[in-house]
């Protein structure tokens, strides 16, 4: 594969994932009841998760031998994570305004619930995300002769550039044409 390849697809990783910050963004307001809050959990899940990711994969890196073969695994489990993100939603939803009046009148209880339950959505997700970069980028130094010094820098513009036309094309396109369980669609596909 070539490099030209590699980073072409790191650009619609990146794509993909802020298509996912803006949509977990919008599920997540809903849910939380207010906008603000929506932002902040899902801002605090994604970079969490994005750091989270990379630790993990630093850990186990020297482990893989094909570090391409295990971008792939990650962006297809991400894709399926995608696809079913709308359906895992809806179900935690449910038990949520379900068992809600068990909950007493403790408004601290019910949100430490809501937010528990928000994590438990996003965060393994945003953790496969994160798993990305070191990974790729394990793979890019293996490849190159120069222990990565020009393959990094550009994987990482690659995937900014990637996340910048994400949310673009997310907030002023993808939205209207295809309403948030399309484009959740259209992101896993993406993956």
């Amino acid at each position: 594969m070539s490099r030209t390849v590699i980073y072409l697809l790191f650009v619609l990783s990146g794509f993909v994932g802020l298509v996912y910050e803006a949509l977990w963004s919008r599920y997540l307001k809903l849910f939380l009841g207010h906008s603000s809050y929506g932002q902040v959990l899902t801002l605090v899940t994604f970079m969490g998760g994005i750091g989270l990711g990379s630790f993990l994969a630093a850990k186990f890196i020297k482990r893989i031998r094909n570090p391409f073969r295990a971008y792939a695994v990650i962006e297809f489990l991400a894709a399926l994570c995608g696809l079913a993100f709308h359906f895992c939603y809806e179900a935690l939803t449910a038990w949520f305004f379900d068992h809600a009046a068990s909950f007493g009148s403790s408004v601290l209880l019910s949100k430490s619930v809501q937010v528990a339950l928000c994590l438990l959505l996003t965060l393994p997700f945003a953790t496969l995300l994160g798993m990305t970069y070191p990974i790729l980028a394990a793979g890019m130094i293996r490849l190159s002769g120069d222990n990565g010094a020009k393959a990094l820098p550009m994987l990482y513009f690659t995937n900014s550039l990637g996340a910048a036309a994400g949310i673009l094309v997310t907030s002023y396109y993808f939205l209207g044409q295809f309403g948030t369980m399309g484009t959740l669609m259209v992101a896993s596909l993406g993956n």
